[in-house]
């Protein structure tokens, strides 16, 4: 579940938008029951920012258009800019769930999903986490 003190952590040290409210967690996933989209380029839901929580184990993070790769665990939790492409890579046992945040202002980051020059169409992007994001 959602824990205020950790939000305001997440908000002070990842650069989580003051203006970020929480919307809804998935469910604890682990290595044998990690939803499959998670595992192949994606974005989070539309007008969303996220935040990977490793509770056990590692993951590595990985930014589409950079291919930069960010290793997750349980002291490093991972701040997902809605608009960019990205997936996870297993990397043994783990046990994380992910944190949705709406946005008031669209794109995380300035340079959002066109980091490297190039724009991507987010009306062609696979959006896993809508799964997990409940419905006002």
């Amino acid at each position: 579940m959602h824990d205020d003190h950790v939000s305001s952590v997440f908000k002070k040290d990842s650069g989580l938008p003051q203006d970020a409210e929480f919307a809804s967690s998935s469910p604890v996933m682990t290595e044998s029951s990690i939803l499959p989209g998670l595992l192949k380029a994606h974005m989070a839901p539309a007008g969303m920012c996220a935040v990977l929580k490793v509770e056990s184990g590692s993951v590595d993070f990985v930014w589409e258009d950079t291919g930069e790769v960010i290793h997750a665990d349980p002291e490093h939790p991972v701040l997902i800019d809605g608009e960019r492409l990205h997936h996870v890579q297993l990397a043994g046992p783990v046990r994380f769930r992910i944190d949705f945040y709406h946005l008031a202002k669209k794109g995380l980051l300035e340079e959002g999903c066109g980091r490297s020059g190039k724009k991507c169409c987010a009306s062609d992007v696979d959006r896993p986490g809508t799964a997990f994001v409940k419905k006002n």
